[in-house]
């Protein structure tokens, strides 16, 4: 994905692994939960890492709350790779907006973009040598399948159903 060098990915709740593509697409995939496991909604942090500083990255999206880089997610990859120390998603001064998403946990299939473009301050020229690129997040679960599946194949039954012994 030009522009982009990664994104950063966390979830209270359940494992996740993003993928990113060569077109500008990025996909994060719930691994499998129970949605019965936990109450209320399912959190969900992201952040893109621009590794350009002349570059930032804008959420298209106004169902999310940003995070404030004093107190960011504590991302597994700040730790893997030294690098990302530079950056406000891993504890440095570099901008990387994280992004707060809450997510249905019945539900949690959805679709966002992030726009990456060059810095206001700079002049008209370089805005038309790099226009903005738009990379699209899609949000779905391990074979898209919907949670509540995974919950009757493990439990045997469906959530808040009565037990009839014969």
């Amino acid at each position: 994905t030009p522009g982009l060098s990664a994104i950063l990915g966390l979830s209270e709740h359940v494992n996740i692994s993003i993928i990113k593509s060569d077109e500008p697409r990025v996909t994060v995939i719930l691994q499998k939960y129970d949605p019965t496991d936990f109450k209320g909604d399912l959190t969900l942090y992201l952040a893109p890492i621009i590794s350009d500083p002349f570059f930032k990255a804008r959420w298209s999206f106004q169902l999310g709350t940003s995070v404030q880089s004093s107190a960011p997610p504590k991302y597994r990859e700040c730790q893997e790779k030294a690098a990302l120390s530079l950056f406000q998603a891993c504890g440095g001064k570099r901008q990387s907006r994280t992004m707060r998403l809450t997510l249905n946990r019945w539900s949690p299939f959805q679709e966002h973009e992030v726009f990456i473009r060059r810095h206001e301050k700079r002049n008209k020229a370089d805005k038309a040598l790099f226009p903005p690129v738009t990379v699209k997040i899609t949000i779905t679960t391990e074979d898209r399948v919907y949670p509540v599946i995974w919950s009757v194949r493990k439990s045997g039954t469906l959530p808040g159903s009565i037990h009839i012994d014969s």
